[in-house]
């Protein structure tokens, strides 16, 4: 699967040069990806009133409403990328 284009990221002017080096260096990208991934991540505390509340059987939505995060990180907290 081909990465996703940095653009998607990019803030003017602060991410041009991050997005030229990362574009060059794969570490770079590498350690890009690792950063979304920590932005989106959810504390245990929140990640087990997660799951339990999916295991009662909410929505998505509802889950992010309640705990209180956005619905991505939800998302990511049920499907964890390997």
């Amino acid at each position: 699967m081909a990465d996703p284009p940095l653009e998607r990221y990019a803030r003017p002017g602060v991410d041009a040069i991050a997005r030229q080096v990362a574009e060059r260096d794969p570490a770079a990208r590498r350690k890009h990806r690792r950063l979304q991934d920590q932005l989106l991540a959810a504390s245990d505390d929140k990640r087990r009133v997660i799951l339990a509340r999916r295991a009662e059987g909410q929505s998505i939505r509802q889950i992010a409403a309640a705990v209180k995060v956005s619905v991505g990180v939800v998302h990511k907290t049920l499907n964890p990328t390997p």
